[in-house]
């Protein structure tokens, strides 16, 4: 029964730690994305290419 319990808290943990890393490639990913318009928009030519 212990066990179980241990176990229970140990998966939610690793599956908190799983939401966090995919939480903050997401938010990496759209920042880039956001700086990426931010110079194509003050940069015209580069968006051309």
């Amino acid at each position: 029964m212990i066990n179980q319990v241990l176990l229970s808290k140990m998966s939610n943990l690793k599956i908190n730690q799983l939401c966090h890393k995919l939480f903050n490639h997401t938010n990496s990913l759209s920042r880039i994305a956001i700086q990426k318009r931010r110079c194509t928009s003050l940069n015209p030519t580069t968006s051309a290419r």
